[in-house]
């Protein structure tokens, strides 16, 4: 048990062993620490990384399916993305990807968790939340993100939005690929309706 340290009051032949075998125990559990941000953390934005949010996902449409309550999700890509990395490089593109999640996990709420899914694709999971809530969450990050200017250095700034596919409901089954699914298809309206805008999905 890691959690457990051991007493070192003692002033005995004990006590240089006591106090070895408790920094034995704080460096594996700052080992442990570390290889569960490793695993659960993008390295570029800091945000969850895809797996770790797929799990997160899959507790909390257990969790509302079983409840009978409703769940949201809205999947965000940046806009013309390719084009950043093509005109500034790389790099800059890397800022923007940063700066575009530090604003999405500002203004997530505590049990909502901001995932880094893709290159320049996003995942909000909004806990027992109802489609209103869900869009709301949504439009307020997208509106954040177009007025967001962007220093890629000292003097030199420029702006991107996002477009965001939005779903909310009591789940049928289980299952998160579906749900996935529409959310997706909703950005992908979002995306051929102009861009930089919230689009709705529809269960199917």
């Amino acid at each position: 048990n890691y959690a457990v340290s051991i007493d070192t009051a003692h002033n005995d032949e004990f006590r240089v062993l006591y106090t070895d075998f408790n920094a034995m125990i704080d460096e594996i559990r700052e080992r442990d620490a570390q290889l569960i941000r490793l695993a659960t953390t993008d390295p570029l934005t800091g945000l969850a990384n895809r797996r770790h949010a797929m799990e997160v996902m899959q507790t909390m449409v257990t969790r509302a399916f079983r409840k009978g309550e409703s769940f949201g999700l809205a999947v965000f890509d940046v806009d013309f993305f390719k084009k950043i990395n093509d005109q500034y490089g790389h790099p800059v593109g890397d800022i923007v990807l940063r700066e575009v999640a530090s604003r999405m996990a500002h203004l997530a709420r505590d049990y909502e968790l901001v995932a880094r899914i893709g290159g320049e694709e996003f995942l909000v999971l909004c806990d027992n939340s109802d489609l209103e809530t869900t869009h709301a969450i949504a439009e307020r990050m997208r509106a954040e993100i177009e007025k967001t200017v962007i220093y890629y250095d000292a003097t030199r700034t420029l702006s991107v939005t996002v477009s965001a596919g939005v779903y909310a409901a009591v789940p049928l089954t289980e299952e998160t690929d579906p749900l996935l699914k529409i959310a997706d298809d909703a950005l992908y309206h979002a995306k051929k309706s102009g861009r930089n805008r919230v689009s709705t999905g529809a269960r199917t």
